[in-house]
């Protein structure tokens, strides 16, 4: 009745008097609770992109001023080192599990490889907003391309898991991994046609 009382000798409950009962597994509270919860969820994603969007609320404001441009280029450069930089805690188990649906991880082991490693150089370029056009360019290209792979496995209903956060959190693939490709496909594609202007 009272499972909050424990002790490391049998005799009864302090409470209510009640036998008390060996615990065979002391962790049961936690994997009830655990259990409860789901495994394979989007909320890391969420959370990452309201941090993304306060620093760039706080940058902008601290300047003054808000310039669509500037806005973009910090929020992507947040968005690139933070998904590459945890793609990298575990570089081969990213691999394998990239290379069930994007369309050039597949054909290259590679470029698997080497993908969390560009994406932490395009959020390093943008961090310091060296090559802005070049950069943007890269971006519209990489992420046009790995949403063909997403929209392809999340059209044909694969349960496989999303790569986006590398393998330390369980994400499903879902119509979110499309938009989180194809947001940063357009962003990139409106910071060329701005710099252009």
């Amino acid at each position: 009745m009272h499972p909050q009382v424990k002790q490391a000798t049998p005799g009864n409950c302090h409470h209510c008097g009640m036998t008390l009962v060996k615990d065979d597994d002391s962790s049961n509270s936690k994997a009830t609770i655990q259990s409860n919860l789901p495994k394979e969820t989007i909320l890391p994603v969420i959370v990452i992109f309201v941090i993304l969007l306060v620093l760039v609320g706080i940058v902008e404001y601290v300047q003054g001023h808000f310039v669509l441009l500037e806005a973009m280029r910090i929020y992507m450069a947040g968005f690139f080192i933070i998904f590459g930089g945890l793609k990298l805690l575990d570089l081969k188990g990213f691999a394998d599990t990239y290379a069930g649906y994007d369309i050039l991880a597949k054909r290259s082991r590679t470029y698997a490889l080497v993908y969390p490693f560009i994406e932490v150089l395009l959020g390093l370029s943008y961090a310091f907003g060296f090559a802005l056009l070049t950069t943007s360019i890269v971006t519209l290209v990489i992420m046009s391309v790995s949403s063909i792979g997403v929209f392809i496995a999340v059209l044909g209903k694969q349960k496989i898991r999303c790569a986006c956060l590398g393998t330390y959190f369980k994400l499903p693939m879902t119509t979110i991994t499309i938009m989180e490709d194809v947001s940063m496909a357009l962003m990139a594609l409106v910071m060329i046609i701005i710099i252009l202007l």
